[in-house]
């Protein structure tokens, strides 16, 4: 299992066995930064793409979700 750490306060940091993960956006950060800060709640998909793209329709909203949940999966890895 690999150890994950997240700063939150300050600079944004994410980090996995020690080693410093780089995310590719700020909204990337963003859901990152969500979802741990309520690892107890299920939080929706259409909750966050209203929430971090509010200007957008509402199926171009999600469709920018889904690409930043793709990218937030390949910035941390596999596991």
């Amino acid at each position: 299992m690999q150890e994950f750490r997240i700063n939150l306060f300050g600079v944004f940091e994410a980090r996995v066995h020690d080693a410093p993960v780089r995310m590719p956006t700020r909204r990337v950060e963003l859901i990152l930064a969500l979802l741990a800060l309520s690892p107890e709640k299920a939080i929706s998909r259409s909750y966050l793409a209203a929430l971090l793209w509010p200007g957008q329709e509402e199926a171009q909203a999600r469709a920018s979700l889904r690409q930043a949940l793709f990218r937030l999966r390949g910035a941390l890895g596999a596991d």
